[in-house]
């Protein structure tokens, strides 16, 4: 943890069950920690997709941010899409591209942002990849702390 990303204490690595992982498609055995330098503002991890060949990646990384109005503010940029809610809990949905959604929830002070990767080519439709990183948020949304 750093000061960009300790609003929670949600840890995506070690808080989130097997169980989410592996009935969603996921391969457990390929989580690895998401960042790539030290003290990286984001914290989270990163799974594969469990079928051979696949081109698709999760991950989950927390950081910090005071809510999420002010995230998509901030982000207004994205395709926002619908929000969704999840165990009475809001939740933005937006793609940064044709081939990557992004489910996120307030933790805290913190965002946790679910984010799905798909490169194949053509990518599937966005509400197949969307669909993905929904499942995953309400998987592992009753251990993230509101």
């Amino acid at each position: 943890m750093n000061p960009g990303n300790d609003g929670t204490d949600y840890e995506p690595c070690s808080d989130v069950n097997r169980p989410a992982v592996q009935e969603l498609g996921w391969d457990w055995s390929s989580r690895r920690d998401a960042a790539v330098v030290d003290r990286q503002t984001a914290r989270g991890c990163v799974w594969k997709d469990t079928r051979h060949g696949s081109i698709w990646s999760l991950q989950q990384v927390a950081g910090n941010s005071p809510s999420l109005v002010a995230y998509k503010r901030v982000n207004y940029f994205f395709d926002w899409l619908p929000d969704q809610w999840i165990n009475g809990r809001q939740i933005v949905v937006f793609s940064m591209n044709p081939s990557t959604c992004v489910a996120r929830v307030q933790s805290r002070r913190a965002g946790i942002n679910t984010i799905v990767d798909s490169f194949e080519v053509p990518a599937p439709p966005i509400a197949d990849i969307c669909s993905r990183a929904i499942a995953f948020t309400r998987a592992t949304i009753s251990r993230m702390p509101e």
